[in-house]
């Protein structure tokens, strides 16, 4: 009888098959490896900076006796779904101030990241969220200005409100608005109707469950602290955060 001849099926490793190597062992895999550790130190860096200069200013006396300093929040948790926001997409800086138009310290606020737009344009975002919790008029500050925002004049609002800080009757918030530009009959349209009643509360609602209890409260890359800031040490903790990143 014939023998069967039976081919050698043996795999020949070093010919017919490459072992392949994992994606984080090739050099390319090595690099993405490598840039995200560097992205990583940097942020962790700059996020420990923000949190020291914070708390050294709250221990020195700055920020009053009430103020906290809280490591860290999201950008979902303090941005919220429908806040108005100044400067860039895709910011190196976001200060999210929970602010009220009636507030004193929050004016004093205001004019310093009014700075800060023009000294850091494209680098820089702030972002307004409303906490009306000062006057009984509080609120029909806060509504003028989202129905002004209806006509694209939301910042020119905005700084119009703090700017004029002290008028309190629906009449004079009526002639801020149109000294700036807004329509009259859909301004008092939209306010008559409430309309951004609702945007308004879950502001305020977002903030009482961020354990806010005044104004300002505001929030710099995530680190939060209670109260007003002087501007040179706001300027420097942005600088020290911009040389880090």
């Amino acid at each position: 009888m014939e023998e069967d001849l039976v081919p050698n099926t043996t795999p020949d490793f070093k010919e017919d098959y490459k072992i392949q190597k994992p994606w984080y062992k090739k050099w390319w895999g090595l690099l993405i490896l490598s840039l995200l550790s560097l992205f990583l130190i940097f942020s962790v860096a700059s996020g420990i900076y923000v949190y020291k200069q914070i708390k050294i200013y709250q221990e020195q006396g700055f920020f009053g006796d009430n103020t906290q300093v809280v490591q860290t929040y999201s950008k979902s948790e303090i941005e919220g779904k429908n806040s108005y926001f100044i400067g860039s997409v895709n910011p190196e800086i976001s200060i999210v101030e929970f602010s009220d138009y009636a507030c004193p310290n929050c004016k004093n606020f205001y004019k310093k990241t009014k700075n800060l737009r023009t000294k850091y344009y494209g680098r820089i975002r702030i972002v307004h969220r409303d906490f009306p919790v000062i006057a009984d008029y509080s609120q029909d500050l806060a509504l003028a200005a989202r129905c002004a925002g209806d006509q694209g004049l939301y910042w020119l609002a905005h700084d119009a409100l703090y700017e004029n800080q002290g008028i309190s009757t629906k009449q004079e918030i009526y002639e801020v608005m149109l000294q700036i530009g807004v329509d009259g009959d859909e301004l008092l349209e939209c306010l008559a109707s409430n309309k951004h009643l609702g945007e308004v509360q879950v502001d305020l609602n977002d903030g009482l469950n961020l354990g806010i209890k005044g104004t300002p409260t505001w929030f710099i890359n995530g680190y939060r602290a209670d109260g007003d800031m002087p501007e040179e040490m706001l300027n420097d903790i942005i600088e020290n955060i911009l040389i880090n990143n």
